[in-house]
């Protein structure tokens, strides 16, 4: 039933769903998630118009950088039983400036489609197990060409530890302040 353009289903009736769904048996494509530290976040949102296209132009070509590396590693496509290197992949990226909490979090998801192309030109599903295997080494490089870019335009960073530096700039209690889902996490665990 339908009452105040919200639906509201019985009980039952959800547990009825449950017990007769079926899992998908495809995978339509994958997330891949590059984020940049929390301080980078900050300084963006605190920045003016040039400081925030430049942080965002940072990362596009981090992202950018890391899908070459991805097409060139990690897309393999599934021939049969076997694996295959693949040539390309189809992808979508999209630039978020929040988090869940709505506090500055830049980061960009590419949806990548459960598709590629083999030697010969035929198109067959990807074996996700290349871009699992790639996926950390991917980030990294994000990381290292973010920092890159952004030591040129004079911002420093803290030594890389575990993948990730913070810029020096921002003080550790202004990411402290935008860090809510992380105080969360640790709380929870």
């Amino acid at each position: 039933t339908q009452v105040d353009r919200q639906w509201f289903v019985t009980q039952q009736e959800a547990q009825r769903f449950i017990a007769h769904r079926s899992e998908p048996r495809v995978v339509l494509g994958y997330d891949l998630t590059f984020s940049v530290p929390k301080s980078v976040s900050v300084a963006w949102a605190a920045s003016d118009h040039h400081g925030r296209t430049l942080i965002e132009n940072a990362l596009h070509q981090a992202v950018d950088r890391s899908l070459a590396y991805i097409e060139d590693n990690g897309i393999k496509v599934r021939v049969g039983r076997a694996q295959a290197k693949g040539n390309g992949m189809v992808a979508a990226a999209f630039l978020h400036h929040t988090s869940r909490e709505l506090e500055p979090q830049l980061h960009v998801h590419v949806v990548v489609a459960n598709m590629g192309t083999t030697a010969g030109g035929q198109i067959q599903a990807l074996d996700g197990r290349g871009l699992f295997a790639e996926g950390t080494t991917a980030g990294h490089l994000a990381e290292a060409e973010i920092q890159s870019i952004l030591n040129k335009q004079g911002y420093r960073f803290t030594p890389t530890e575990k993948g990730i530096a913070h810029l020096e700039q921002i003080p550790t209690g202004a990411v402290d302040a935008f860090s809510t889902r992380r105080t969360q996490i640790l709380e929870e665990v």
